[in-house]
């Protein structure tokens, strides 16, 4: 690898130091304001601040390359599986408005994410086993195959929820203008999303270097793998910035890192002595609300918004 190339590469972790170290208090503010997107934009930038970090040590290595070297490659394994969590999150909240795609088929991506961290944690190790540890194995191989399965899906969704016409469904005109940010994000996100795809698919079907995130050329690497992502990141900041704030009633069980959280709520009601009482008062309220006279509640709350 030329020596000009070296350096590039190290330019290239810099301005992704300076990109994610500016996205990670973002993703922090995130959190604590309650808003959208906040786990994928804290994640990503962890491991791309480690990642590009584990770069630029390799600079002055010596023995503790070997080690430097395989944590970029697990910071980019993982940080690219992020990307699709938040798209994901950002697309079931659009679907509560436009109400085409069934709440349960946003469980499905996690089954394929989690096979798909799965096969990843087993190439990696398999990597210290192999005779070139940067080419291509079997399961990394898998692991892209199954990424791809969920980029498909993520884009059929997509295309089926907003852009193939139904009729007698509800779709993007029944989304409040307010939350168009959301919409212009995935359609700027996605396309970025495959192309960031394209760079591991051309590398674990063809094997050739050219597109290792590793010893790959440096100007390749920034065109589809450090560009995009910081594109994907600029568009979900964006995007949320414009979006208004939902109580955390609301948010619970969204999304694919609140699954868990919902279904052990709901099973704690269903064994609380006074969830039934306390349902029922809500019941109570929402029937006595004015605001609500004549309002399909079917909706709620973010249908009230809506109204109002």
């Amino acid at each position: 690898m030329a020596l000009g190339q070296v350096e590039f590469r190290d330019g290239i972790a810099i301005l992704q130091v300076v990109c994610f170290a500016a996205f990670l208090p973002v993703g922090v503010w995130f959190k604590a304001a309650g808003r959208l997107g906040w786990v994928g934009v804290t994640a990503l930038s962890l491991f791309r601040l480690v990642g590009a970090g584990c770069m630029l040590a390799t600079i002055n290595a010596q023995e503790d390359a070997e080690g430097l070297w395989a944590g970029v490659l697990v910071c980019e394994s993982f940080g690219f599986l992020v990307l699709f969590f938040l798209l994901l999150e950002m697309m079931e909240r659009l679907n509560h408005f436009a109400e085409v795609v069934p709440g349960f088929i946003f469980m499905l991506p996690q089954i394929i994410t989690w096979a798909c961290i799965g096969v990843t944690i087993a190439g990696l190790f398999s990597i210290s086993r192999a005779d070139d540890p940067l080419a291509p194995t079997p399961f990394s191989q898998a692991g892209t195959a199954v990424t791809a399965l969920l980029f498909v899906f993520e884009v059929a969704t997509f295309l089926y929820m907003f852009l193939l016409p139904q009729s007698g469904r509800r779709g993007l005109d029944t989304v409040p203008p307010e939350e168009a940010p959301l919409f212009h994000c995935l359609v700027i996100g996605l396309p970025l999303l495959g192309l960031r795809l394209l760079y591991t698919l051309l590398y674990a079907v063809t094997g050739d270097e050219t597109y290792s995130s590793i010893a790959g050329s440096a100007t390749v690497y920034l065109i589809f793998t450090a560009l995009p992502e910081i594109g994907i990141v600029t568009a979900a900041v964006w995007a949320v910035l414009h979006i208004r704030v939902i109580g955390p009633d609301e948010m619970a069980g969204r999304g694919f890192f609140r699954t868990i959280g919902r279904l052990a709520e709901r099973r704690s009601r269903s064994k609380s002595p006074d969830g039934a009482a306390e349902r029922r008062r809500h019941s109570n309220v929402i029937e006595e609300d004015p605001r609500l006279s004549g309002v399909d509640t079917h909706y709620d709350p973010l249908a009230v918004q809506r109204g109002n």
